[in-house]
C-alpha cells in the first residue's frame, strides 16, 4: 500500500512531510565539527507533546494537528487497541 505524502515546511535545516493519517515525518540537517551534514530523523504523531521541539516545528504541528485529525488519530488507536 502507497502512503500518500505532501511536503508542507522545506527550509535549508529542516524538512517536515505530513501522510495522509496525519503523522509528520521531521527531517533535522545539523553539521559536524568538520562541516558534514549529518540528519536527526523522527515522526510526530497526531496529539503528540512538542513543547521540547522547535518554534517551526510546533508551528507546523499547530496547522497540521487539528482537533479532526488528532480525534481521527485516537480514533483508529483505540480501534487497534480494541483487536
Amino acid at each position: 500500500m502507497r502512503r500518500t505524502r505532501r511536503a508542507v515546511a522545506i527550509e535549508n535545516d529542516l524538512l517536515i512531510t505530513q501522510l495522509e493519517d496525519g503523522h509528520l515525518e521531521v527531517r533535522e540537517v545539523y553539521l559536524d565539527d568538520e562541516g558534514e551534514p549529518y540528519y536527526h530523523r523522527y515522526v510526530i504523531h497526531p496529539g503528540m507533546d512538542v513543547t521540547a521541539k522547535s518554534v517551526q516545528v510546533k508551528n507546523i504541528v499547530a496547522k497540521a494537528h487539528t482537533p479532526r485529525v488528532i480525534a481521527a488519530w485516537e480514533a483508529a488507536q483505540a480501534l487497534i487497541t480494541m483487536r
